[in-house]
């Protein structure tokens, strides 16, 4: 038996029903479930045709939930929670059912079956981002960048239930409890980067699904040659089982916010304008500007303050036993930024200091360059270099805990 699930937060519950619709026509007898991190609340639950399941449920240990909504961002959180959702299918299933986790932003074309097609004795199923070796740089989203995101792409995931399978959600999810950042200083790329252990540690369980027609997206567009005929899709003259839609534009027309609009030439292909048509489409008929409004529950703290990466990137540094809410203001940890002022509630502070929230960028940052040229005519060059260095040092949020009162 087939079972399907996503994980999202309820502004891309849209995204989420648009990839429940296309599960329900290509696979009717299969489950689907919709995990969402931040909760049910005040969701009509009776208006969903999907089964819904509270993260809160997943993570049956209270504390240990509190801790991981509070120290990663909305995207480490539900990605680090994907192996609590594959444990709580593999206890209530049978040996040999398949569990697929697909990204809100995929969607199906046609029968997942295929990814298990002469993978009979495989137990973990996984995409690469790229399959052909190229000598020549082919892909418009460069391939290095895979090398700080990994082999392969955890948007889609698949694991068959057997007793030798359950060591991959076992050791999965103990590396994700303490760490599924996305950290460039750390090589960590939330739950991703650690598939690249796969090949050697589950060699034997591992089927590398090297199919053009999955999990096909913008890093590997220029290898896939998307086609329609009869009304039917294919990449590379293969079925195109789904689609990544990964940073999908819903308003306008370019496929994806990862590459520049100049650079997408491939879009160029009327076929593939269809298919984004198409999704664009589906998507705001399944409630896009209902849902997309919705705030992440677990941005702030009880008292409505903004909870920012450097809160999150603090609080993993002092790395405090797990014994209480971090979220409420009665808690150690609110009272320490209160106490070092790191709390506030400015309009900036709930844009979380993102560069939306600075007017005139581009001018301010030609200003800070003009500065730092001065600066480095008056100190020279050997003490800009040791100055560039420190401030790769204090660019990580983690490395100014000194702002903590009464913390060396």
């Amino acid at each position: 038996m087939l079972k399907f699930f996503t994980i999202t937060a309820r502004n891309y519950l849209s995204l989420a029903l648009s990839l429940g619709d296309s599960v329900a026509k290509q696979h009717p007898d299969a489950e689907f479930l919709i995990v969402v991190a931040d909760g049910l609340d005040d969701l009509d639950i009776e208006k969903i045709k999907y089964k819904l399941i509270s993260a809160e449920d997943v993570v049956d240990n209270d504390l240990l939930f509190r801790d991981l909504t509070f120290k990663y961002n909305i995207t480490e959180f539900c990605t680090s929670i994907k192996p609590f959702v594959f444990e709580l299918l593999y206890k209530s299933s049978n040996i040999g059912d398949v569990f697929f986790y697909f990204d809100p932003d995929t969607y199906l074309f046609s029968s997942a079956n295929q990814i298990l097609k002469g993978a009979d004795e495989k137990n973990l199923f996984l995409t690469p981002h790229i399959i052909d070796c190229s000598v020549d740089y082919i892909h418009t989203y460069p391939e290095y960048k895979h090398l700080w995101e990994g082999i392969f792409n955890l948007g889609f995931c698949g694991i068959r239930k057997r007793q030798e399978s359950k060591i991959i959600i076992d050791w999965w999810k103990q590396r994700l409890i303490d760490y599924c950042y996305a950290d460039y200083n750390d090589g960590l790329h939330t739950d991703q980067k650690w598939m690249d252990y796969a090949p050697v540690y589950f060699s034997d369980q591992l089927c590398i699904v090297k199919h053009y027609g999955c999990n096909v997206s913008h890093w590997n567009i220029d290898e896939r040659d998307i086609s329609i005929n009869n009304g039917l899709y294919s990449s590379n003259d293969q079925d195109l089982v789904f689609f990544h839609f990964s940073g999908f534009d819903f308003k306008n027309k370019s496929l994806t916010k990862h590459v520049a609009k100049d650079k997408q030439n491939y879009l160029e292909n009327n076929s593939l304008n269809k298919l984004a048509i198409f999704y664009r489409n589906a998507v705001h008929d399944n409630g896009y500007e209902l849902f997309i409004s919705q705030r992440y529950q677990w941005n702030f703290f009880n008292d409505d303050t903004p909870i920012t990466a450097l809160h999150r990137r603090l609080y993993r540094e002092l790395n405090l036993p797990i014994t209480e809410n971090p979220f409420s203001v009665n808690s150690d940890i609110y009272e320490l930024f209160s106490k070092s002022k790191l709390l506030s509630n400015n309009e900036d502070a709930h844009g979380n200091y993102s560069k939306e929230t600075v007017s005139n960028l581009d001018d301010k940052v030609k200003k800070v360059e003009s500065i730092l040229r001065i600066i480095r005519m008056i100190i020279g060059n050997k003490y800009y270099t040791y100055l560039v260095k420190l401030f790769s040092r204090y660019s990580r949020f983690e490395n100014h805990v000194f702002l903590l009162k009464n913390r060396k």
